[in-house]
This record gives C-alpha cells, structure tokens and sequence, in this order.
C-alpha cells in the first residue's frame, strides 16, 4: 500500500480543491501512490461540475492554452506546442504480464521494431529511478 498523503500542514501537496475522504478506496491509493512518484506542489480534485469547467475553460483561456471557436457551441481550439517530439516507435515501452502478448519477437532473435517490453516489476523500477518527483 502506498505512504499515505499528508496533511497540508506537513510536507504534503496542499488540496485546492476537494476532499480525498470522497474518493473510492481504489482511487485514493492511485492518487496517493502518483502524489508519492510526482511529488506535486498542489493538487485539485475534480468535481465535474459545469461551474468548474467554466472556471478551467476560462484559466485556459487565460493563459492563451485554448481559443473558443465562436462557430460551434463550446467548441475549444487547443494546438499541441510545436517543440513537442512525436512518439518513436524505437523509443515506445510496451508493458504486460506477458512478452508474446504484445510485441512480436523478430525470428532472428533480434529487436523488434515495434517497441520495447518490459514486465510491470522492470517499469514500476525503471519509473521509480528515472522519474522522481516527475
């Protein structure tokens, strides 16, 4: 089971918005096993409500991240940064219980062009040593 989250008077992310009390079991061990890998400074439960959707829409707005298309009744324009690299297949993990699950395994034994495997153990550790804190 994961650390538990802290409370906002310790070293923990402050909440926002929301109450973790709320979440599912299942959902609060999620979120508290990635507030654990991405250490954030903050976190905001969403609610899903039309008033916190305008109040996202309008911060993203703001912040020149969206443009309201004026055609379409809540129609948003959001462009992908052109600095962003495409996804390289050469570059992709794969990760199931099962290698022969996913990717084929070329006859000649050698790499398979379509991505990399791992199993869940070898990922869980790779993500642990090369994203600390995200």
């Amino acid at each position: 089971m994961p650390p538990q989250l802290q409370s906002q008077n310790q070293s923990g992310p402050r909440v926002l918005q929301g109450d973790l009390s709320t979440l599912s079991p299942a959902l609060r061990e999620f979120v508290e096993a990635n507030v654990t890998l991405c250490q954030p400074d903050s976190l905001h439960i969403c609610d899903g409500s039309d008033e916190e959707n305008r109040a996202i829409l309008t911060q993203l707005e703001e912040q020149g991240m969206i443009k309201k298309l004026a055609k379409y009744e809540n129609c948003w324009l959001a462009r992908t940064d052109p600095r962003d690299v495409a996804r390289v297949e050469s570059k992709t993990v794969i990760v199931t219980r099962e290698q022969r699950d996913t990717v084929p395994t070329p006859q000649d034994g050698g790499v398979s062009q379509l991505g990399r495997w791992m199993s869940l153990e070898e990922f869980d550790k790779a993500m642990n040593q090369r994203f600390p804190g995200c």
